[in-house]
C-alpha cells in the first residue's frame, strides 16, 4: 500500500522530462504572471525615475478638464522645459547693445582709421597676455606650490594659532591670514588669490574674513622688491633707510584701515557665522587633514596640487585683462604698441594733468 502510493506520488511529482507533474503548469503560469507583473512595475519605477515624474502620476481626466492645473512654471504641459529665464528672441536689447557697440568704436575707427584700431586692439590683447597674464600666472602657480607644501605640514597652522594675539586685535583676522600678507610681500598681489582657492587655507577663515583677506595681502604687495630696490640706490645727501622704514609703517597702518573698513561691509554681507569652508569634526580637536603615503610623496602631491590651483587662477584672469584692460589703454592713450599711429586718448587731457600734479608732487618729495 505504501509503495503503491510513493510510486503515485513519484509520478505527480516528476514527468519523464524532468518537470513537474500536474501541478507544475498552474505554478509555472503563476510564477511567470508574477515575473511579469513584477518586471511591469520595475519598468514603471525607472521610467518616472528617468524623466523626473511622480510615481502616482494625475488622473488623465482631470488634466483634460482642467489643463492649466497641471502646466509647469515655464508654461509648457511637458516635454522639454524652457530655461529658467527667457526673453524674446529678437527684444530691445539686441538694438540697444547694437548702437552702444557702434557709438563705442566707430569714432575710434574714424580717427584710428579700422585697420590701425583692430590692429591696436589685437596687439595690446597679445602684449597683456604674455607680459601681464603669464606673468600673473607665474606668481601664482609659484605661492600656489608654496602655500600647498606649508598647509601640508602644519605651518599654517603654526601661524594661525602663533599670530592669532597680534591678527585678531589688529585686523579682526585669523592668525592665518598673516601667510597671504607674507606671501605678496615676498611676490605680488596675485599670491593673495591662490591662498584664498586652497580649500584647507579656508577653513581657517569665516566667509566674512575670507572676503576680505586681499585687502589685507594688496596692502603689502611687492614689499620685499621695493625694499631691496629702494635700499640699492644710495642718494648723494644721505641714507634712504628713513624713507623705507617710513613707507613700511604707512603700509601697516594702511592696511589695518582697509581691512577694518572692508570687514566692516563684508558682515552686512554674510554675517559674522557662516563659515568659508564647511569644517570636519577633526578641525574642532586640534586635528588637521593630511594626505596619504610618505613625506616626500606627500610634499610632492601638495606642491603640484597648490600649481595646479595657480594654473587656474592664471587662467580665469586672461578674459578680464586682455577685455578690460585693452579698453582702457584704448580710451586713456595707453601704451602705444605700434608705432605708425598713436591711440586716440579720450581722456588725454584728465591724464595730462593728473601726470602734471604727479610729477609736481614727486619733485616737491625730492627736494624736501
Amino acid at each position: 500500500m505504501s509503495s503503491s502510493l510513493e510510486k503515485e506520488t513519484d509520478k505527480n511529482a516528476l514527468s519523464p522530462d524532468g518537470d513537474f507533474g500536474q501541478q507544475a503548469p498552474q505554478d509555472l503560469s503563476f510564477q511567470t504572471e508574477a515575473n511579469t507583473n513584477l518586471s511591469r512595475n520595475e519598468d514603471k519605477k525607472s521610467t518616472d525615475a528617468s524623466t523626473g515624474q511622480s510615481q502616482t502620476p494625475k488622473p488623465s481626466f482631470l488634466k483634460k478638464i482642467f489643463p492649466p492645473l497641471f502646466k509647469n512654471k515655464q508654461g509648457s504641459s511637458g516635454g522639454n522645459q524652457l530655461p529658467p529665464l527667457t526673453k524674446k528672441a529678437i527684444s530691445t536689447e539686441a538694438f540697444v547693445a547694437l548702437a552702444i557697440v557702434l557709438l563705442l568704436f566707430i569714432p575710434i575707427a574714424i580717427i584710428m582709421g579700422p585697420t590701425n584700431m583692430l590692429g591696436t586692439l589685437f596687439a595690446n590683447a597679445y602684449y597683456l597676455l604674455i607680459e601681464i597674464c603669464f606673468w600673473i600666472m607665474a606668481i601664482a602657480v609659484v605661492v600656489g606650490a608654496l602655500s600647498g607644501l606649508l598647509s601640508e605640514f602644519g605651518v599654517v597652522s603654526l601661524l594661525n594659532k602663533a599670530l592669532a594675539p597680534l591678527m585678531k586685535p589688529l585686523y579682526g583676522m585669523p592668525g592665518a591670514s598673516s601667510a597671504a600678507a607674507l606671501a605678496c610681500f615676498l611676490s605680488d598681489n596675485p599670491a593673495a588669490l591662490t591662498l584664498a582657492s586652497d580649500r584647507r587655507y579656508k577653513r581657517y577663515f569665516k566667509k566674512y574674513q575670507l572676503a576680505t583677506l586681499t585687502n589685507l595681502g594688496t596692502c603689502f604687495g611687492m614689499g620685499l622688491i621695493i625694499l631691496v630696490t629702494m635700499l640699492g640706490r644710495v642718494p648723494k645727501d644721505g641714507s634712504i633707510l628713513l624713507a623705507v622704514g617710513m613707507g613700511v609703517v604707512g603700509a601697516f597702518l594702511g592696511s589695518i584701515i582697509s581691512t577694518r573698513l572692508m570687514l566692516r561691509k563684508a558682515k552686512k554681507l554674510y554675517g559674522t557665522t557662516q563659515e568659508a569652508e564647511p569644517r570636519d569634526i577633526f578641525d574642532d580637536k586640534g586635528l588637521r587633514e593630511i594626505r596619504e603615503g610618505s613625506a616626500p610623496g606627500r610634499a610632492f602631491a601638495s606642491i603640484l596640487e597648490g600649481a595646479g590651483g595657480g594654473v587656474k587662477i592664471g587662467l580665469g584672469i586672461i578674459p578680464g585683462v586682455l577685455i578690460i584692460a585693452n579698453l582702457v589703454m584704448l580710451l586713456t592713450n595707453g601704451r602705444p604698441i605700434l608705432n605708425e599711429y598713436e591711440i586716440v586718448g579720450i581722456y588725454n587731457e584728465a591724464g595730462v594733468l593728473i601726470g602734471t600734479v604727479n610729477g609736481e608732487l614727486i619733485k616737491t618729495v625730492q627736494g624736501a
